[in-house]
């Protein structure tokens, strides 16, 4: 993620990360509010728990999103990202999930 480039406008970056931040809180908030049959996103998935906030899943999958993609790319390797957004993801998923993500770098 450029933003979180050490390099440039710090006040542009947390500008650029705040926006973000309030789009993926708001697509899970309409996720939530919507309704969705969960099992079309994700086939093992359960309908999420009422306790989820939005605003803090949405730093959670910007954390998660960050830190795995840079240790993704230390380790030349997808299986950090993945770990990390299942991780992020978890309130949407069911407990018991084996697919690809959590398995590794399959």
């Amino acid at each position: 993620m450029l933003a979180l480039r050490q390099s440039g406008d710090a006040p542009e970056r947390a500008d650029l990360l705040d926006r973000w931040r309030e789009l993926i809180a708001e697509t899970v908030d309409r996720l939530l509010q919507s309704g969705i049959t969960w099992d079309i996103l994700w086939p093992s998935a359960q309908t999420p728990r009422g306790d989820v906030d939005p605003q803090k899943t949405a730093v959670l999958i910007l954390a998660a999103l960050h830190g795995g993609s840079t240790l993704s790319q230390i380790a030349q390797d997808p299986w950090p990202l993945n770990a990390a957004l299942d991780i992020a993801l978890a309130p949407f998923a069911a407990t018991e999930d084996d697919s690809p993500a959590r398995k590794g770098n399959e």
